[in-house]
């Protein structure tokens, strides 16, 4: 999941770099990210199928290796549209991230214990998070950021290495189920749509929060490159622990349709205090930033775990993975798009501020919706208590 993810956040954390050394508007520089998210929504659902038709081995293999080659291709990219290129590619491989490991947990973790690695499993993202916003500026700053994502690409690859060294195949390739018509319900049900909508839109406003935040805090709270960065550190690190721990409070004392609705509205309040960080006291956007790591950066661990449970007996984790996880992706999509407009037209980051905010308080409309109909007859609550 880290190196999946890798690229995307270090094409935040480096922000200010690229953006001056490329010459990029706020508009380009969002692009950049949305379009690694328009690849991404798009492969979910492919990929998803796929994984529920090999085995459970070569999709990992296959996310390190895309990720791999798309961080080599950042790396000598020798403009803005072949960087644009490498975001695409790197989609590709987030896109088959969570439907290819949430199968191998399938397969080896039984009922009662999937919350803690699930949790650690999402957690990987931000890991990915942690070394973009900690590691990486000071390497970029002596190296140069194309050399950073050389050695990047060196790192994933070695991830396809242990794939193959460490994990067997089951050896079920070709015998998984094919789609049929009693799956339609599974996918497409309007729980699991209201599932991808708030996906959507709570990944929309905390990807943008997370593309923006540096360069924010360079611009209007004059931080050093190395300390904006520090922002998506703290984020990523934070949200390590929220995943983690918000997957094992998932399944052992607080239920899905609860959590999804504590984390709208902790993702409303951060994204006030990062807006009240410019006009109070410059220090709110770290809280700000500890709250949507432990709401909009957390919630996708609780997610999987709720489909997971729910569709293991079906043979369908990776289709209605792939159905959630299309729906975040055109979020994140979204989000940075959104933001990088706003920016521009108005040069007010308050504005931006204020639209993530509204796609929060959806998110939350959203979760009070799954809520009441996880109680009703038939709903998830009353099949999959969590």
């Amino acid at each position: 999941m880290a190196g999946s993810a890798v690229l995307v956040f270090a094409v935040g954390a480096l922000g200010p770099l690229l953006i001056r050394e490329l010459s990029l508007s706020p508009i380009k520089f969002g692009l950049l990210t949305s379009a690694f998210y328009v690849s991404a929504t798009v492969a979910a659902p492919i990929t998803g199928r796929i994984v529920d038709r090999v085995d459970d081995r070569s999709p990992v293999m296959a996310v390190f290796l895309v990720a791999s080659c798309s961080l080599l291709f950042a790396a000598s990219s020798p403009s803005y549209f072949w960087l644009l290129v490498a975001m695409i590619v790197g989609g590709v491989s987030t896109g088959a991230s969570n439907p290819a490991s949430n199968a191998l947990i399938a397969r080896y973790f039984p009922l009662g214990g999937q919350g803690m690695v699930i949790g650690a499993k999402q957690s990987g993202v931000y890991l990915g998070a942690v070394v973009a916003g900690f590691a990486l500026p000071p390497m970029a700053v002596r190296t140069g950021w194309r050399a950073s994502f050389l050695v990047l690409a060196v790192v994933v690859l070695g991830g396809a290495i242990a794939v193959r060294l460490l994990i067997r195949s089951d050896g079920h390739s070709g015998k998984r189920p094919k789609l049929n018509q009693d799956d339609l319900p599974v996918i497409f049900n309007g729980r699991t749509l209201v599932l991808a909508a708030y996906a959507a839109v709570m990944g929309s406003g905390a990807t943008a929060i997370t593309v923006y935040v540096a360069v924010f805090a360079n611009d209007v709270l004059s931080y050093s490159e190395s300390r904006s960065a520090g922002l998506v550190g703290v984020l990523g690190l934070m949200s390590i622990v929220g995943r983690i721990g918000c997957a094992w409070i998932c399944e052992r004392l607080v239920a899905a349709q609860h959590l999804l609705v504590a984390f709208g509205f902790v993702a409303v309040l951060s994204s006030v205090l990062v807006s009240l960080s410019s006009v109070v006291v410059h220090w709110l956007v770290w809280l700000g930033m500890v709250g949507v790591a432990l709401s909009g950066g957390s919630f996708m661990s609780v997610l999987m775990l709720t489909l997971i449970r729910r569709d293991k007996e079906s043979g369908s984790i990776g289709r209605t993975t792939g159905t959630v996880q299309s729906g975040f992706y055109f979020g994140l999509l979204v989000g940075p798009l959104l933001f990088g407009y706003i920016l521009d037209t108005t040069g007010s980051y308050q504005d931006g501020w204020l639209a993530c905010n509204a796609l929060f308080a959806t998110g939350l409309v959203l979760a009070f919706a799954w809520r009441r109909a996880a109680h009703e007859p038939g709903g998830d609550h009353a099949r999959y208590s969590l």
